[in-house]
């Protein structure tokens, strides 16, 4: 592809370990808040690095949503015309599951190549899956 864009949350940074998992505003002091989302880009051979949406979380008195991927946040596949599987996600308010309550949109065309987009949404948190279909 000449150019791609893919989108990351703070969230998805740390569950696969590229993130530390206390990442502070230097202005603030105060965390920055998971469903913050990064736009990344490919433009022939340059990396594009942006901050969609930046809310810094007052954690004092917060209970997170913390929405987990099952499998990876960026998939890859072939173009096979099949349907495309969701390999699952879990969800927690605080200690509390909320797996049933988070509302998942997107779609997804494994006979069209692109980068296909599946929103996992409970609350105010929200954690993007990728698909590549090539």
């Amino acid at each position: 592809y000449a150019s791609e864009v893919l989108y990351l949350t703070l969230a998805q940074l740390k569950y696969a370990g590229y993130v530390d998992r206390a990442v502070e505003n230097p202005k603030t002091n105060k965390p920055f808040a998971n469903y913050m989302t990064f736009k990344i880009s490919l433009t022939g051979r340059k990396y594009n690095f942006e901050i969609v949406e930046s809310t810094i979380a007052d954690t004092k008195d917060r209970v997170d949503n913390i929405i987990t991927l099952k499998g990876n946040p960026v998939e890859v596949y072939s173009m096979t015309g099949a349907g495309y599987i969701d390999p699952g996600y879990t969800a927690r308010k605080g200690l509390v599951d909320a797996t049933d309550e988070v509302n998942v949109s997107g779609i997804v065309n494994l006979s069209t190549k692109g980068v296909y987009q599946i929103t996992y949404s409970l609350g105010d948190t929200k954690v993007i899956r990728n698909i590549i279909v090539r």
